[in-house]
């Protein structure tokens, strides 16, 4: 194997596209050279004969933002940055554009290795995210956690927009963002979110600052994945004790940006299971399993290998996130 150069269309694609051939070489023959070391991924993941993934119980759980592809960004800057490459475990250079793109994105090398290296501390998601000032025009004194200084430091929000990276004291920000903080899923920290249409319907949500599960009305279509039918299902989600999910397995099911009809497998969070999907062939997300096997072994909860033996059961239709899913009953 080796790398070869290509003709890149300029947006989609994969992880496999580089600027030049060193940084290619450097990516991917020397991991080749090393293949027999352990390959880390969000969440306890190694693979048996380059094929399957395998859970490992010795591996190590990863920030969500290392398992982000490089993503240069929207603009046409050439600011040089690092990024996390999970295939390699190393931290690697790229170009960023000056704007958008995504967490995986650091001025230094030190910096990248320091979040994404092995030993890495897991914080809360909510914790790497950037400070974000809002879409308003007030000044309400809230705290964020820094990452570069490991601290909660004051800024001024402007009462709606931003990100869930917003405390109103230190004492809470801390709460959360400190190394020995309990981590939750990702799905637990969102705020509520009632939706878009117009219906009534009671669901439940985890509130953060009270660690308890609330009633609310769901409107029936949008919101987020903070939506439970019942207050013993939120519990088991988001009480301290609860398994984390990688948070590749909270994302919902996305077909992508093309037209071929691929059979793959995504992991529903509502049923707890994994059901099939066509996929487009390009774009969509990283819950997108070529089986189902490989689906569950990522995604089922405690990650012990604990494969029930099945009996072959007939198929039945299943309405699931809004459609209709063909699954063996």
């Amino acid at each position: 194997m080796k790398c070869e150069k290509f003709q890149y269309g300029g947006c989609l694609g994969n992880q496999n596209n580089f600027h030049t051939l060193k940084e290619c070489q450097d990516t991917c023959e020397d991991n080749l050279r090393s293949a027999n070391s352990l390959q880390i991924t969000d969440m306890l993941v190694s693979t048996t004969n380059n094929t399957t993934p395998v859970v490992k119980q010795e591996s190590v759980l990863l920030p969500s933002l290392c398992v982000m592809r490089r993503d240069r960004g929207l603009c046409k800057a050439n600011e040089k940055r690092f990024f996390y490459n999970l295939t390699t475990g190393k931290c690697h250079p790229f170009n960023y554009s000056g704007c958008g793109g995504n967490e995986n994105n650091f001025t230094s090398r030190k910096s990248c290795l320091q979040m994404c290296k092995k030993e890495s501390v897991l914080l809360p998601s909510l914790c790497v995210m950037r400070r974000d000032r809002g879409l308003c025009k007030a000044n309400e004194k809230r705290f964020f956690y820094n990452l570069t200084t490991g601290k909660c430091h004051p800024f001024n929000y402007s009462g709606c927009g931003g990100n869930e990276n917003n405390f109103t004291s230190r004492k809470s920000c801390l709460q959360m963002c400190k190394k020995e903080s309990v981590l939750l899923p990702s799905l637990c920290v969102m705020r509520r979110d009632r939706g878009l249409c117009k219906a009534n319907e009671k669901r439940f949500f985890y509130n953060l600052t009270t660690g308890k599960c609330h009633p609310f009305n769901y409107s029936g279509c949008g919101g987020n994945e903070n939506n439970f039918t019942s207050r013993k299902s939120c519990l088991q989600m988001c009480k301290k004790e609860s398994v984390l999910l990688p948070s590749l397995c909270v994302m919902r099911r996305d077909r992508g940006l093309c037209k071929a009809n691929e059979k793959r497998f995504f992991y529903s969070l509502t049923t707890g299971k994994c059901h099939p999907f066509s996929y487009s062939g390009c774009g969509g997300n990283e819950n997108n399993f070529t089986s189902r096997k490989s689906c569950l072994q990522m995604c089922k909860k405690g990650f012990q290998g604990r494969m029930k033996i099945r009996r072959k059961r007939k198929k039945q239709a299943k309405l699931i996130d809004g459609e209709i899913v063909i699954e063996r009953i």
